[in-house]
């Protein structure tokens, strides 16, 4: 009998909604044989060690009396009874399930134990429960907020009161600053005033004092700090040198230079008065006698009071000087020891020394020679020169004497701050020398064309006379020196990169006139005293007026006429403010007024204008009032002055044609912000009719190629000086470069940029300008 023809098995009948599908699970089972009267095993029954089955139930296998029968009915606790369906194609039985539960037997229930009763637990304290706990904390909460107000109002009251000290200073140190403004430094009741005059005529063979010369020594002499700021060749040095004759003591010197030290040694020891220096090359013999002679270990004095603050009377001091052990040799009245920065920064036997000295009363006077060293302001600025405000920190009751020779208001200010004398008497002298002629030439494009320029100076109107030609680079130097020396013109070459042996042999030689010129950079500057210098030549212009004025200020210096002669070419302007730049100094403004000065224009609240005369240029640049025109001497002033209306220069205003270059810039700037361009870039760029200068142009037309670069790139820096365009600058592995980008339009808008050109240039400007218009 088949499976399908069994009675007890039925096919089921299967009803589905029209969106419902069967869930079912199709298990083949293979051929078995179905009891009549008996359901089907589950899968798990038939194969007890089915991988699906879940291995924690416990196994049960049952037999076939296990299952009810046919007759039985069914159990109710049976959730889905199972189906069995025949197979069409063999006689294997499918058996259709929903869910097939497993048939096994419940097994009794347990006896019901009772849980075992839990002890109960204590609640935890809470601290918002513990009052005394929250009233402390409370209180510390309201302690904190009065605290804090508290601090607050200290904070408030602190920085109050700092404000009014600091207003109180600033009103003392003005109301000082009235007062010795006010004061008479050149009456003659001080004390010191015949021994003064009596040193003067006898020691140094001076018939009268030069102006501010007397001021400043009665100032020092009442051990006030002085900065006096007097002119080139206005006696500085006889301030001091004065001043340790008539004080005595201890005067220590701190010079920029050795070779300056050297020579101001060796003219104090012509004039009997006890000099030393103090420097990288003084031997040994020198050491001992300075530090054994000079510079004793103050002797120990019983007397009371010794080591107290030393007065600074007079007769006091007299008083002193006599005492038993006294170090002060009778047949010397002074003793001046030169030092370098370097030595006070770096010497600690030395600061040991000066700080006993100052303990003893012994230190007489701190001098700080060419002063502007000390600011970064200023043209000659020494890193060891920032350090020497420790002088006046060790010794406060020494008074000290700053000088210098160019000094504008703000490098006053910071020498001042840097030295620790915010309180000084301030002595500042006319910077204007009337006997020097100040002038300004053409510069050729080829340097021998410019050292042939140089020699026919020489041998012709400075022929057989003492003078410096200053150039830039020290390879200039050397080529320079050499070509003049091969034309027959006895000259020296100077510069930082020579041994400290070479240079002192030059210097001596120029001096003693067996070297007429000296070819030099910047470092033959400071210090140099030779009363014979007839000019000074700068092949390339300096880099600030205050170098200018310093390194000028050279000639002239016996009161006799003397020649200041500039040598300027617009194409030296790019390479300077990139020398500037790489220094890191900031000093590129300064450059600008040095271009002002070269190229006739104004500084000052004049900006833009062109200038008259070029002596009140530089008296304009350290903020001084220029002599009236009507008192100028035209003649010996300056090439301005003396050409009067027939300069070979003529003003011309190019204002249309700036503003068409700043166009270009601008166009430039944005079609092309990658490309970097100088300023020899743009005028070549000014001039080009090729498809670069079309591309970088624009819309602007090309400028007559008959106008000179010279003239070109007068117009481009005019631009720069006065903010239509700007400079930036980029460093490379092995230089600093300059470039040009758009600035401002105020000045071009304002159509009054103006430049002096040379006639042919003017003319051909001119004719530009005329035939833009009528297009």
């Amino acid at each position: 009998m088949k499976a399908e023809d069994h009675p007890s098995i039925s096919k089921p009948e299967i009803t589905l909604e029209s969106n419902q599908k069967p869930e079912l699970d199709l298990v083949k089972i293979p051929d078995t044989k179905i009891s009549p009267g008996h359901h089907a095993r589950p899968v798990d029954q038939l194969y007890p060690e089915h991988p699906h089955q879940n291995p924690t139930k416990r196994k049960r296998h049952h037999t076939d009396l296990d299952r009810p029968t046919d007759d039985s009915p069914d159990d109710p606790t049976d959730p889905s009874p199972a189906t069995v369906t025949p197979s069409t194609e063999s006689d294997e039985v499918v058996i259709v399930s929903e869910t097939i539960a497993p048939a096994a037997t419940i097994p009794p229930a347990a006896p019901h134990r009772p849980a075992p009763a839990r002890t109960p637990r204590m609640p935890h304290p809470r601290l918002e429960d513990d009052a005394p706990l929250c009233a402390l904390r409370a209180s510390v909460s309201s302690q904190r907020a009065v605290v804090r107000e508290r601090h607050r109002l200290l904070t408030e009251a602190t920085a109050e009161l700092t404000e009014l000290e600091r207003r109180a200073a600033a009103r003392i140190a003005h109301l000082r600053r009235a007062a010795d403004l006010a004061f008479d430094w050149n009456a003659p009741a001080f004390p010191w005033a015949p021994i003064l005059a009596r040193e003067l005529h006898g020691v140094y063979n001076i018939a009268a004092f030069r102006p501010l010369q007397r001021e400043a020594l009665n100032a020092t002499l009442m051990a006030r700090d002085v900065f006096a700021i007097l002119p080139t060749g206005a006696g500085k040095s006889l301030i001091y040198q004065l001043a340790a004759v008539v004080d005595r003591g201890v005067t220590v010197v701190v010079t920029p230079l050795i070779s300056l030290s050297v020579d101001q040694k060796m003219a104090l020891r012509r004039l009997r008065i006890r000099a030393e220096s103090l420097d990288s090359t003084t031997e040994k013999s020198a050491l001992a006698t300075i530090y054994d002679v000079i510079l004793p270990r103050p002797r120990p004095n019983k007397q009371k009071g010794s080591n107290k603050k030393r007065k600074n009377s007079m007769e006091n001091r007299r008083k002193r000087e006599k005492r038993k052990g006294s170090w002060v040799q009778d047949d010397m009245e002074a003793s001046i020891v030169f030092v370098t920065p370097e030595q006070i920064a770096k010497n600690k036997k030395l600061m040991s020394r000066l700080e006993l000295m100052y303990e003893g009363g012994h230190l007489s006077r701190i001098v700080i020679d060419e002063a502007h060293c000390c600011s970064t302001w200023g043209h000659d600025f020494r890193a060891d020169y920032r350090r020497l405000g420790i002088l006046k920190a060790q010794c406060p009751n020494t008074p000290l004497l700053a000088l210098s020779a160019t000094c504008c208001p703000e490098t006053t200010a910071d020498v001042c701050k840097t030295l620790g004398v915010p309180n000084a008497v301030i002595f500042r002298g006319s910077i204007d020398r009337p006997n020097l002629f100040y002038e300004v030439r053409k510069k050729k494009d080829d340097e021998e064309s410019v050292i042939s320029d140089i020699a026919e100076m020489l041998l012709g109107e400075f022929k057989d006379q003492c003078g410096i030609v200053y150039v830039l680079s020290r390879k200039e130097a050397e080529v320079y020196s050499e070509t003049l020396n091969t034309m027959g013109i006895q000259s020296g070459c100077y510069h930082g990169d020579m041994s400290q042996d070479d240079r002192s042999a030059i210097h001596e030689d120029w001096q003693d006139g067996k070297c007429l010129v000296a070819v030099a950079t910047i470092a033959f500057g400071l210090g140099i005293d030779n009363q014979m210098v007839r000019f000074v030549i700068h092949a390339t212009m300096a880099t600030s007026i205050d170098g200018y004025y310093q390194e000028s200020g050279r000639a002239g210096r016996n009161g006799k006429p003397a020649k200041c002669i500039v040598l300027h070419r617009a194409k030296d302007f790019a390479r300077l403010s990139a020398f500037v730049a790489a220094n890191g100094d900031g000093r590129v403004r300064k450059l600008y007024d040095m271009y002002r000065y070269c190229s006739g224009r104004t500084i000052g609240e004049d900006v833009g204008n062109i200038s008259k005369c070029r002596r009140a240029v530089i008296a304009a640049a350290f903020n001084e009032t220029p002599p009236p025109r009507n008192e100028c001497q035209q003649s010996s002033c300056c090439d301005l002055c003396a050409a009067g209306d027939e300069r070979k220069l003529e003003l011309l205003d190019v204002s249309p044609l700036a503003e068409s270059i700043v166009a270009v810039v601008r166009h430039m700037s944005t079609t092309y912000p990658n490309e970097k361009a100088t300023l020899l870039n743009i005028a070549n760029i000014w001039t080009n009719t090729g498809l670069r200068g079309k591309r970088m142009r624009g819309r602007e037309p090309p400028l007559d190629r008959r106008v000179s670069l010279e003239a070109r790139l007068e117009i481009l820096i005019g631009l720069v000086l006065e903010g239509a365009l700007e400079e930036y600058y980029r460093h490379s592995s092995y230089a600093v470069n300059a470039y040009v980008s758009i600035g401002n339009d105020v000045l071009c808008e304002s159509n009054r940029f103006k430049v002096l050109l040379s006639k042919k240039d003017s003319q051909i400007l001119s004719n530009v300008m005329a035939s833009r218009a009528e297009m």
